[in-house]
């Protein structure tokens, strides 16, 4: 065999076979379950957050001990200040109670969440594009991207990664179910029950990409395919049956919800900003194009693909991704609260729009330039290769710096696990929380999440005091404090014992 023979056996047998779809399904599993065991594996190894994490942990806790409800509870008493939908709470008490209450069964819903995610992102590019490179590229892209995996989505117990799932599995399912003229129903129901569970999940924020398949069915002069079939209508109102019955069960179960939530987050946080917690109009561009999607600014350059592309799936593949990308921006724009959580449903069709916008790019070139197919896949491998690097040491940089470790609440998981290695069984808490302008004075979410925690573990925290105008009325009580502003007053009360850095605990002594 010379030369000639083995570069036409390279180029026209030997890479035929590695965009088939037993190889695509081998490399996508492969891919999904490298991304799971490197999320899973840190699912303890930070501190439950303060915000928001702590109040849906002791939400989930408190349903763990009571039972499962409509009604999530804060202290044991309805919760009028977190309203979301209870579906993630659900899933998180679920969790504890088969593998036991810990940080890491509280957090893996929403791990669970991302990781499907991953898969639907990659189903959706290779049903479009039939090509492995460009669907590994599209994962490579969104597993990067802090704004998917960091702090408050996939890592933390939050509603927003539980919420991208949903969200992204019924957009991408109704790609295909709109263009086809007679949709089976089975499908449409599918795509109805999804968009229920992600209005069960987080309210109305479950239906925001709804606003880019509008734009898109719009720009493609396809508005009038939901009136073909009489199953969208069907669908649609099993949805909103769906969400009147919970929340019509939900306000009889306890008076007040629907006023808290019509005041917090259907008319609250879009119509008037919600703490400090405001942003010029274009502060969601600079989020997408920005640190916390993985390519920055390369993302702009998705639309251009469109004057490459042909008139096939592909392009309209690409298109519909950048009107539901568009969609959630200008949405999200207009709204008064802006936090960066809210655009992470918006995060895998970037990543899918800009991975099918260099696959077309780099097929363009190599027309032009009468490339081999050697040196595309050389190309096309090296492009995932810096992905791969790109997403690698996101994840280090997103470990190391987007966690807060440091918190005072943060250090009694710790502070408690000393003490019941003394065998000290019972403990006084003094801690005076956080404040902030929604209210909230004396707030102190984390510590009563790990005073839950460790009370199936047999240390029973007696009472949790925000000064120290209360005490013990009795010699040989522990008192205990993380809070530095009572360390110092908390260790003069009587003999200290061994504890962690940044936290005192005494036996106390009556003057």
């Amino acid at each position: 065999m010379n030369y000639q023979d083995a570069k036409k056996i390279i180029n026209a047998k030997s890479w035929k076979g590695l965009d088939g779809p037993h190889a695509a399904l081998c490399v996508s599993g492969c891919v999904i379950a490298a991304c799971a065991l490197f999320l899973v594996a840190h699912l303890s190894s930070y501190p439950i957050e303060l915000w928001d994490e702590s109040r849906s942990a002791v939400n989930a806790i408190e349903m763990y001990q009571s039972g499962t409800s409509l009604v999530t509870t804060y202290e044991f008493h309805p919760d009028l200040w977190n309203t979301k939908p209870p579906l993630l709470i659900w899933l998180m008490a679920w969790s504890m109670r088969l593998f036991g209450p810990s940080e890491w069964a509280l957090r893996l819903p929403s791990a669970a969440a991302a990781v499907a995610t991953l898969a639907v992102v990659m189903g959706f590019t290779w049903r479009l594009t039939r090509s492995i490179p460009t669907t590994v590229l599209a994962c490579m892209l969104l597993f990067a991207s802090p704004g998917f995996f960091g702090y408050h989505a996939a890592a933390t117990g939050d509603y927003d990664a539980l919420l991208c799932f949903f969200t992204t599995a019924y957009v991408c399912l109704l790609f295909f179910i709109l263009h086809r003229r007679r949709p089976k129903p089975w499908r449409i129901l599918i795509a109805g029950a999804l968009v229920a569970a992600a209005v069960l999940t987080k309210g109305v924020a479950g239906l925001l990409p709804g606003v880019g398949i509008a734009v898109y069915l719009v720009a493609t002069r396809r508005w009038s395919r939901p009136f073909l079939s009489p199953w969208y209508l069907v669908s649609g109102i099993a949805v909103v049956l769906v969400a009147v019955s919970f929340f019509g069960l939900r306000e009889l179960a306890g008076r007040g919800y629907l006023a808290a939530v019509m005041s917090n987050d259907l008319g609250g946080r879009y119509f008037r900003t919600i703490g400090k917690h405001s942003g010029a109009l274009w502060y969601y561009v600079f989020r997408a194009g920005g640190f916390k999607f993985s390519a920055g600014p390369l993302v702009f350059l998705a639309p251009f693909g469109l004057i490459v592309a042909s008139r096939s799936r592909v392009r309209l593949g690409l298109l519909y991704s950048l009107c539901i990308v568009v969609g959630l921006l200008i949405t999200l724009s207009l709204g008064a609260t802006k936090l960066p959580w809210y655009l992470i449903p918006a995060y895998p069709f970037q990543a899918i729009s800009l991975a099918i916008a260099t696959q077309l790019f780099i097929r363009k070139a190599a027309k032009e330039a009468r490339w081999s197919s050697l040196r595309v896949r050389a190309i096309q491998i090296g492009v995932l290769v810096l992905a791969f690097f790109l997403a690698l040491s996101w994840r280090v940089i997103i470990f190391q710096h987007d966690y807060h470790r440091d918190e005072p609440q943060a250090k009694y998981d710790a502070l408690f696990e000393s003490l019941s290695r003394q065998g000290i069984h019972d403990v006084t808490i003094v801690d005076a929380g956080v404040s902030n302008t929604e209210g909230l004075v004396n707030y102190s979410p984390q510590l009563r999440f790990y005073a839950l925690l460790w009370s199936a573990k047999k240390l029973k925290v007696h009472d949790i005091l925000p000064d120290l105008t209360t005490l013990p009325n009795h010699t040989g009580a522990v008192i205990a404090t993380c809070d530095p502003r009572w360390g110092d007053t908390v260790s003069r009360l009587g003999h200290e014992i061994g504890a962690v850095s940044g936290c005192v605990a005494v036996f106390y002594q009556e003057r």
